[in-house]
């Protein structure tokens, strides 16, 4: 997920900019719906039973909706690590900060999906392209949706958050320049350990090395 929304930042932001360019970071944002819910199967699957009626599932709102109809649906939360104490002080003492999910963050994210799903079909060959004098303003108008609804996600679950049979998980994707594995933290005694993912993240990236965001400014 993290990679996916990396590199939709790319599509996005870049200084080229075409219909190619949005159709693509579109797919990886959708992508990005499909990631959370997936989420939430595991987290149901842990802290409840297993759900093999969902497992192969891959529309957002089907899953999120099967979930919460048998009351095992649990959108992760989203969190900020807050410094307290004097900002001066030689040793820095940090807070977690939760905010809690509500129904809204839920359709937020079926709605994106479903949103973005109307751009990932052909254009209906009886069905007009915008002319030559429309272009331009048919880019940007679909360019700062697909950027609105990447950038909720982006500071949504960049951190999140939750808990599971009793213990506090939080997961936090890093630095947003290359491709490293995200860190998990361990309840609320702040230990992080590192993910190992047997797969080469490159195996899904676009981009290699460092990422200057400032090029896409």
């Amino acid at each position: 997920m993290k990679i996916r929304l990396m590199s939709a930042r790319r599509h996005l932001w870049g200084k080229e900019v075409s219909l190619i360019h949005l159709e693509t970071a579109g797919l990886q944002i959708r992508k990005s719906c499909e990631c959370i819910a997936n989420l939430c199967i595991i987290i149901a699957d842990i802290e409840f039973e297993t759900i093999p009626a969902i497992h192969h599932e891959y529309s957002v709102g089907k899953i999120l909706n099967h979930l919460a109809k048998i009351g095992k649906l649990k959108l992760p939360n989203q969190y900020r690590m807050e410094r307290i104490g004097d900002e001066n002080a030689s040793s820095a003492h940090w807070q977690l900060s939760e905010a809690k999910t509500t129904a809204l963050d839920e359709t937020r994210v079926k709605s994106i999906y479903d949103r973005l799903g109307e751009f990932m079909h052909e254009r209906s060959a009886y069905k007009d392209w915008p002319n030559s004098n429309d272009a331009t303003q048919f880019l940007m108008e679909f360019s700062n949706v697909l950027k609105s609804e990447h950038q909720w996600i982006w500071n949504r679950f960049w951190q999140h958050s939750t808990s599971i049979n009793g213990n506090f998980f939080s997961m936090n994707f890093g630095e947003f320049i290359s491709a490293s594995a995200p860190q998990l933290m361990l309840d609320e005694s702040l230990k992080k350990d590192e993910l190992f993912i047997d797969f080469d993240p490159h195996l899904v990236a676009d981009f290699v090395g460092i990422i200057n965001w400032k090029d896409y400014e």
